[in-house]
Parts: structure tokens; sequence; C-alpha cells
């Protein structure tokens, strides 16, 4: 019968083909009995009554489509009922199995109530999801109608579920489920078809959303509340991870570019304050709220972030504040959530996985991720709300760094520190502030009441045993430099211009607090608990220095001020000295670890130094030190490099624009210049030799050396201030060139003079010829032009004296350059008479008086070879 009214082409054929599909049902649905059940027995007879299944939903669409029926209701609400009359029946199999107890065996009971809720999930699913996809936007009564029908029986059934019976709660929990994914798909997809729509309907949107939320939290919460498993806990943290995820996504198709951030700001802070409720809920399923927290907090950022769509960040201040604000309210809410519960949430029997521990730091990491991306494009915008979003970005990472956690989380206050000061900068410099003092000294001086407060708690008495051993510091360091770096910085920027009242006394200040910081840490060891302070204060001011001293030089030379010496050398030249009489005034430091006996592995002496250099089982392994030792080892060549490059460049800068204009003293600011540059490397230079046996002391240990003792630091001062001299020798500002190479010669004579007394194995060639050559040399080279007298007097005198020196000092170097230098400048002033006498004397006399030489010369001949082999034995005989 199927077959022959399929292939009957008449229309009247098609009309009839709902019979024979009928039939075919019944028959097949007659077939597919079995003892254990229907459409999920276990017998072979399952396949007859899907197909009983099949064929009656095809008869019913057949006879629909032959009579025109356009509305889709009646396609779908018969197959749904048909579901549910199925799981109805099959629910009530079940219950009675159950009652009569296990005549049937133990397994057909829940095998029947997992199909139950399989096809009463599939029942209302196809009741409902058909007809969303099929509405359209205009649509107000079947959207609203399908939403009240699912809300009935989703919180109907979220009701009953805490009072349920067991054989109940499976078709329960299965209504639930089918109509709270009803309520989802109606509410988001007519918000969806809203959000695309040519019109603005941002209000019927805002109401859908808000009606579907507001439907399935309260569907989570009435699931909790009557939750007895961790199904049911699921099942309501679903129902939020829904509602967030439907926020998130019908926001971001809803909110257009300028459209304003009002919305935005309304939702994310909505989705912050659902976050927060579910983390305050005491309950025994605390792993599932938070993971919809977490969820929920996702969605705030995402949310909080198109605001950067509705408005204009290069224009609107509200824009970019929108984003940093929910970040307040983050980092608030995860600092609340840490402070209620110290301690992750932990199951029995379950180790704490990565899924865990990103819930966990859910928080933090939006924290993290709105405060990166507002920071990122407030700088690529550089609109008008720059700096309230850099200051609630600094408030939200402090407070996300307040709560107790690990020392990770503590040191992230320093990113609120950077972030609050950046947002002090930008608006003192879009304000064109100049006093600077009343915005940065308050909360410096809260961070140093708060740094007194953390070192109040130390012990003030310690004892120190045989093994003394660094003590533990307060954290009031790191603070105490912040503090100070928060104070000072600002004003040193600012002392750039402007009066010099404000950099004298800032520079001033600065420096003093820099030595005596320096010449403090000689008196305290490295068990001193307020040695970490002193080093943070030395660090603080010695920053400072430099920055008042250099940067007030060249924001003058960039400003194209007069380059006097008062605006120049004066500040250039005191930075240096500062920072060069700091370096001299810090602790020695030792040279290597002390000497150990191989056979006991301990020290060869029992006696007990400094922490800093006394060997403890502490440091025993691989010679470790403290941070604050590597820093105070570090800290004399930085400081020393700086003074010299700062020194050097703004130094020779100043005198090069300053010898462009004519102006007076150029020279004398010139040697001025060299001669502390020189000076630098006097200091620099280690003073002598440290033999083998003699470096050590009677306890074993290397002998300290001062920290300005530093071959780099002296190589260092001796290129910069040759590069300083002959960059000015090249320009001309250095006239004459004694006035910068007298200063270098004398430095390196001075070096090598110390060398040759404290080494009796040193020779002179090698320590003193340096400076005699750059003493005796470039005057020498200034004989081939023009000369003036005191210059021809003066290089003859010196040559003269550094002859007789060397002779009467058996030093070879002076005694050979001295004749040298004495030679050729002798033969360079009398060579104008010596070629006036060749033009007037006949060239016959010439050779005469040669021959006569000649003749005398080998008449002794003998005796001359032994005279200049005599000679050249006592002058390599000199040192």
């Amino acid at each position: 019968m199927l077959v022959a009214v399929s292939f009957d082409p008449t229309r009247e054929a098609r009309e009839l083909l709902w019979i024979p599909l009928l039939t075919l049902a019944g028959t097949a649905s007659t077939l597919s009995y079995a003892h254990d059940g229907l459409l999920l027995s276990g017998s072979a007879r399952r396949a007859w009554g899907w197909t009983a299944f099949a064929t009656g939903i095809a008869a019913s669409w057949s006879r629909l489509l032959a009579g025109g029926v356009a509305s889709p209701e009646a396609y779908w609400l018969p197959i749904a009922g048909v579901l549910l009359l199925i799981a109805g029946l099959m629910h009530r199999a079940a219950v009675l199995v159950d009652r009569d107890g296990d005549a049937t065996g133990p397994t057909v009971g829940p095998r029947v109530r997992r199909g139950v809720t399989a096809l009463t999930l599939a029942g209302i699913l196809t009741a409902v999801l058909p007809l969303v996809a099929a509405g359209r936007p205009g649509d107000v009564l079947r959207p609203y109608l399908l939403t009240g029908i699912c809300a009935a029986l989703a919180l109907g059934g979220a009701a009953v579920l805490r009072h349920a019976a067991f054989p109940v709660r499976p078709l329960l929990r299965a209504v639930v489920i089918g109509a709270g994914l009803g309520i989802l798909a109606v509410g988001g997809v007519r918000a969806l078809r809203l959000s695309a729509g040519s019109v603005a309907r941002e209000t019927a949107v805002d109401v859908q959303l808000t009606v579907t939320a507001v439907l399935l939290v309260g569907l989570g919460a009435l699931v909790l509340r009557g939750a007895r498993s961790a199904e049911d806990a699921r099942l309501a943290g679903s129902a939020w991870v829904g509602t967030s995820v439907l926020v998130a996504v019908v926001m971001a198709a809803s909110v257009g570019s300028g459209e304003g951030v009002v919305r935005p700001l309304v939702v994310s802070v909505a989705l912050v304050a659902g976050a927060g409720i579910l983390l305050v809920l005491r309950s025994a399923h605390r792993d599932v709220l938070a993971a919809s927290a977490a969820v929920a907090l996702v969605g705030a950022v995402v949310v909080a972030l198109l605001a950067w769509r509705g408005g204009y960040t290069a224009l609107d201040p509200a824009a970019l504040v929108v984003p940093a604000i929910v970040a307040v309210l983050v980092a608030a809410v995860g600092a609340a959530d840490r402070l209620r519960n110290p301690a992750p949430p932990t199951v029995p029997g379950r180790a704490p996985g990565a899924v865990a521990g990103a819930v966990r730091h859910a928080a933090d990491t939006a924290t993290g991720a709105l405060v990166a991306g507002t920071v990122a494009v407030g700088v690529a915008s550089d609109g008008p709300g720059l700096p309230v979003a850099l200051l609630l970005s600094a408030v939200g990472v402090l407070i996300a760094s307040s709560a107790p956690g690990s020392h990770a989380r503590r040191h992230a206050g320093w990113i609120a520190l950077a972030l609050g000061t950046a947002a002090l900068w930008v608006a003192l410099g879009r304000g064109r502030i100049d006093a600077v003092e009343p915005y940065v000294l308050p909360p410096a001086g809260v961070l140093l009441a708060v740094a007194a407060l953390l070192q109040r708690g130390l012990p003030r008495g310690r004892r120190h045993g045989a093994t003394q051993v660094p003590a533990r510091t307060s954290g009031a360091a790191p603070v105490v430099l912040g503090a100070l770096l928060l104070a000072a910085l600002p004003t040193a920027v600012a002392s750039w211009t402007g009066t010099p009242v404000r950099a004298l006394v800032l520079g001033g200040a600065a420096g003093a607090v820099l030595l005596l910081a320096a010449t403090a840490l000689r008196g305290t060891d490295a068990a001193s608990p307020t040695r970490p302070l002193l080093l943070a204060t030395a660090v603080a001011s010695g920053l400072v220095v430099p920055l008042v001293g250099f940067g007030r030089a060249v924001s003058a030379l960039v400003a194209n001020d007069p380059p006097t010496f008062a605006r120049i050398d004066l500040w250039t030249l005191s930075a240096a000295v500062v920072l060069i009489l700091a370096v001299g005034l810090l602790p020695p430091r030792a040279e290597d670890l002390p000497l150990r006996d191989p056979a006991v592995a301990v020290p060869a002496s029992g006696q007990v130094g400094n922490a800093s250099d006394t060997w403890t089982p502490g440091n025993a392994s691989g010679g470790a030190r403290t941070a604050t030792d590597t820093l105070l080892r570090a800290a004399p060549r930085v400081v020393g490099l700086v003074a010299l490059i700062g020194a050097g460049s703004a130094g020779a800068a100043g005198i090069l624009v300053a010898h462009a204009e004519r102006m007076d003293g150029v020279g004398l600011r010139a040697a001025l210049l060299v001669s502390v540059l020189a000076a630098l490397h006097v200091v620099s230079s280690p003073s002598g030799l440290t033999t083998t046996g003699a470096g050590t002391d009677e306890a074993g240990q290397r002998a300290a050396s001062h920290p300005s003792g530093d071959r780099v630091l002296a190589l260092a001062g001796l290129v910069v201030g040759g590069l300083v001299a002959a960059i000015l020798v090249v320009a001309g500002a250095a006239d004459p060139v004694e006035t910068v190479t007298v200063p270098i010669a004398v430095a390196l004579l001075v070096v090598g003079a110390r060398r040759l007394i404290r080494d009796a194995t040193a020779g002179s060639t090698q320590h003193l010829s340096p400076g005699l050559l750059v003493l005796l040399v470039p005057p020498l080279l200034a004989d081939l032009g023009p000369i003036p007298a005191w210059r021809i007097v003066g290089l003859g005198v010196l040559a003269l004296a550094t002859l007789l020196t060397g002779a009467r000092l058996r030093l070879r170097a002076p005694f050979l350059i001295g004749a040298g230098v004495l030679l050729v400048h002798a033969v360079a002033q009398l060579w104008p008479w010596i070629r006036e006498a060749s033009t007037t004397v006949p060239w016959w006399a010439w050779a005469g008086i040669g021959g006569v030489v000649l003749i005398a010369v080998a008449a002794r001949y003998e005796r001359r070879i032994r005279d200049v082999k005599g000679v050249a034995a006592r002058v390599s005989a000199l040192r």
C-alpha cells in the first residue's frame, strides 16, 4: 500500500499518503513490545519502536503538508507530545518496578530512568527550539508565550526538586534542563535578532536580556537551594554560566560604535556584583560557585572592553575610564574572597588541578587584562581620560596585591606605584603644573609611615652566635625606596627649569643624604636590620644627584640658554664630585671568599667577622652572597661610570657651545673638567699589588679592598678624559693644548710613581712613559709652527728637569724621554740658525770640519766603542 500510494502521481494519492504511514507506525509499534521496555529496550525489537516513531512523524507531516498548513506549531508540538507521553509511560513503569522490588532485576529501574531523562529533554527541546528558529524579529506574542511556558516548567520543577522523592528527581531534572535551555534559546535568539535590526532597539534588547537573565539566575538559585548531589549543583552552575555567556554575547552584538558607555558599564558592574554574591554564598558546593563566579568575571571583562566601541577613547574620557572602574571592582571582589576564604576549596580525595588554580586566580587575571588593556589603549590614544584611567588602574592593582597571598602578589604593588606615578606625571604634564611638591609629598609621607610600621615590628635585640646569619628583613626597605623615589623624581624633573633654588635644595639634600648613608653603611654589618634601609636611602639619593646635576645642565643646553659656568659646569662637576665621594665612603669589599681548611671544609680560623665577608654554612655552597652585598659590590663601578659619562659628555658639550659663542674662560673650564676626570683616574687606580700570602689576614680571609680601587673605573676615567681632551683640542676649545694634556699627564705620573714606590720590581718604562709622553710630546709637536716664548722656555726647562730627575733617581724612562725631547727641542729651535749658517758657510768648509771629526774619532776608535758600550750599559741598568 505504501509503495502504491508513493508512486501514484495524482494529488489525491499524496493526500492519502498519511494512511499507509500511520498503519505502518501502528504495526511497528505492536512488533516493538518487549518485556524489558520499549524504545530503550535491550532487545532487538527496539528497532521496531523507533520505526514506529519515525513513520508516525512522517504520517503527521505528510497530512499537514498536503493540507497547506504553514504554522510550525502543527509540525513540532505533536512530536514533542508523543515524546513526553512515552517518557511519562516509561517513568510510570520504572516507578512500579521500584515499588514491586527486585523481581525483574536491580538494573531495570536505573536504565529506564535514564531513558526518561533523555526523552523528556528531547520532547521539551523539540517543542521549543524549532519554534525559536522559525520566529521573526517582529514577533512579540510567540517569544513571550514560549518564555512564560518554559519559565513555569523550569521554576516549577526547580521548586519541587527540593522535596521530590528519588524516583521523581531524574524526571524533574530533565524538565528543568529542557525548560532552562528553552529560556536561554528564546531570550538569546530574540535579543540577537533585535540587535541585528536596522532600527535602534537598545531598550527592547535590554528588556529581553534582563528578563532572560533574571529567570536563569532565579532558576539556578532554586536548583542550588534544593540540591542533594553534585549533579544538582552543576545544573545550577550551568544556569549561571549560561547567563554570563548570554549577556556577553548579546552585549557584543548590540553595542555599536558611538552608542555610549552607559550600557557596558551597567552590565559589567551587574556581572561583577553577581560574581561577588556567588562568592559570598555559603554552600557545600563551593567549587561550583567559584567556577560560576569566574565565568561571570570573564564576561564582565568582555562587556567592559566594549566601552571602547561605544565611545571614542581619544575624545570621551568615560570610554577609557569604564574598564578601569570595572578593574577596581573585580580586584575588590577577588580581595574580599581571599579574605573570606584564605584557603582554596578542596574536594576530599582529589588533588587540585589546573582548572582549580585558574578559577582561584580568575579575579587577578581579569584585573590584569583590564589594566593592561586600559594602559595600552590609553597610551596609544592619549585621550583625556588617561590620568584617571591610570590612577584607577593603580588602585585596582593595589587592591589585588593587598590581600593575603604570595610574595609575587605583594610585589605586584610596585606596578600600582608605577601606574600611580605615571598618572601623576601625565596630569602634571598636561596641566603644566610646576609646583609638584603638594602632589608627591603627601603620598610619599604615607609610604614612609607604612615603612615605619613595618620596621617597628622587628625585635630590638638579636643574639649573635658563633655563626652569624643575616637577620630577616621586615620588607620596609622597598617601601622606603618607593617613597623616596615618588617624592624626589618628579621634583628632580621639575627642577630642570626655572630658578635654581629647587635644584639647589633638592640636590644639596640628596647629596648630603647620599654621603651620610654611605658613611653609615661602613658601620653596619649584614645582620643589621637597618642595613636594607640605609641601602634603599643610598640608592634613591644616588639616583637623584645625577638626575638633578646632569639633568639641569642638559636642559639648559636643550633650551639654548647661555652655557655659562654656573649653568653647566657647576652642576655637572658638583654631581660628579658628590658621587665620587660617596664611592669613597662605601664600606670595603672582600676580594674573594675566605680561605678554608680543605681537610675539614671549614674556615682556617674560628674567628668571626662581619656577616658580609665571613664564611657561614648558609653561604658555603657556591659562595652565595645576599642581594645587598651584590648590590654593594656593583654600586661603586656603576656610580663611577655615571659620574664619568655624565660629567664628561655634558661638560664637553657646554664647553663646545661656549667656544662657538666666543665666551670667555673656555680654556679654564676645559682644564677644570679634564682635571676632575683625571683625578677620578688617580682615585680609582689600585694602590699596589697583592702578593700571594700577603693578601690574607690572620683569620684566613682575603684582604678587603676599597670600593674606589677599581681598574675598570680607572681605565674608564682615563679613556673619558682622553676623549674629552681630544675633542676639545680638535675643536680649538683647549687653547693652549697644555690646559687639557697636563692634568692627564699628572694623573698618569702620580699613578705610575705610586706604583714604583710600592712595588720594587716595577719599571719606569711601563709606569712613567705614558705620563711623560702626554706631558712632553704635545708641546713638542707645537715646535713645528709658531710658538710663544713661554712655551720654548718651559718645554726646555721641563725636558731638562726630566733628564736630570731620571739621572738622579736612576730611572730609565725620564732619562731617555727627557734627553730625546730636549735634543729634538734644541734642534727645532736652532734650526733657523743652522739653516742660515749652511747657506753662508761654503760647502768645502763643512766637508773639512766633518773630515777632522772623522779623523779624531778614528784615531781612538776602539776607546770610543768601549765608551759607547759603557754608556749603553749604564742606561740599561737604570730602573
